[in-house]
């Protein structure tokens, strides 16, 4: 068996290689893994579990990736490989070497799906909270289970604030200044002052009116937002698109493909996104970010669209409306005719002739 894993190894390694994946040959692969949470079932196979534990690091040692192997839940992993954590929470987990870097590798974001049984969700205030906590505590590295998510460590020095309390809300001083912590909660300073995030709170109320209300994440750099539980999607704010290329103009004449006609070029691909207000009440919304670059989340804001114009023309040669239409009858003799309305829950408030003549352009704004 374990000639047959070596084989098994070493084909991997080697489809990685061939390709140029792995981080020193310029590719994504930062990590490898030999076994997963073999610690959990060593000890039912005594010494012979101990030996095979430094086998399979020799082995996957020797394969020369070029980047670290790391061992899932394996406490007596060797010091060829890193031990890391899987779990809910993994800021209490330490290396079993002051050599090792303190890693996260399966952060569950929740739990399986079972026959005859509820559906079990984690509040993703409680998975902000684990995630802050481990970053607090001295970790490196962390992965959403299974999303992968790498932080580059630099020379600036930040200060997490912790209320490990489950729940009352604490004031603390920190270098002569007090803060408000919610319960179970952790708040970011990334200069050791201001609290740009904490993980527990991020209320809001909606704007006035019954119009489609739109989050703008363009302060933000990459990551998934929730209204009050509901997942609004993920946002890449960060990721711009080539400042050429774009054209006010494009010509409609001759075969198109997808880099034909462009625009927003130097932008974001999106940065507004639908909340719907089936989801908002009227005050104390509940914003909850998962951000994996870094952002402001200070200047994120709302908007509402209250009002919408719609513009068309008609004319005395135009046809009549098809509905109209009489058998048996040259629609050439029919008048024609412009209906004016705007979608369900929106009332038209405004119409406007533009010019008289043929043809004539009408615009009617609708406002809900």
């Amino acid at each position: 068996m374990q000639n047959e894993m070596k084989l098994f190894l070493a084909k991997i390694v080697n489809l990685m290689k061939d390709e140029n994946l792995f981080a020193t040959q310029g590719g994504p692969i930062i990590l490898a893994q030999v076994e997963n949470e073999y610690g959990n079932v060593e000890w039912a196979y005594g010494v012979s579990g101990e030996l095979y534990v430094k086998w399979a690091a020799e082995t996957a040692v020797s394969l020369n990736t070029t980047v670290p192997w790391v061992m899932c839940a394996q406490a007596d992993a060797p010091d060829s490989v890193i031990n890391t954590c899987n779990g809910f929470y993994c800021d209490r987990f330490t290396p079993n070497s002051p050599s090792k870097p303190k890693m996260w590798t399966e952060n569950y974001v929740g739990w399986f799906l079972a026959f005859g049984y509820s559906v079990p969700y984690r509040p993703v205030e409680d998975l902000a909270f684990a995630v802050a906590r481990f970053f607090e505590t001295g970790g490196t590295f962390q992965n959403y289970y299974m999303a992968h998510v790498y932080y580059k460590t630099s020379n600036d020095c930040a200060a997490f604030l912790a209320n490990y309390g489950s729940s009352s809300d604490a004031n603390v001083t920190f270098n002569g200044k007090s803060y408000f912590l919610p319960a179970w909660s952790v708040s970011i300073l990334p200069d050791r002052k201001n609290v740009i995030f904490n993980t527990a709170k991020a209320r809001f109320s909606p704007p006035e009116g019954r119009g489609p209300v739109s989050l703008n994440l363009s302060s933000m750099g990459k990551g998934q937002a929730w209204v009050n539980g509901q997942h609004v999607g993920r946002y890449w704010s960060s990721y711009r698109s080539p400042s050429t290329g774009c054209s006010d103009n494009c010509d409609y004449r001759g075969a198109y493909d997808s880099w034909k006609c462009l625009k927003i070029c130097g932008q974001p691909a999106q940065v507004l996104y639908h909340v719907p207000c089936s989801w908002l009440t009227p005050a104390k919304n509940l914003l909850v970010l998962h951000e994996e670059l870094g952002g402001d989340p200070s200047k994120i804001s709302l908007s509402m669209r209250s009002g919408q114009k719609i513009c068309t023309h008609v004319s005395e040669s135009d046809p009549p409306p098809v509905d109209t239409w009489k058998p048996n009858k040259d629609i050439a003799y029919q008048e024609p005719s412009l209906r004016l309305n705007c979608e369900q829950g929106w009332t038209i408030i405004a119409v406007n002739i533009a010019s008289f003549g043929t043809p004539g352009v009408v615009i009617w704004m609708c406002y809900q």
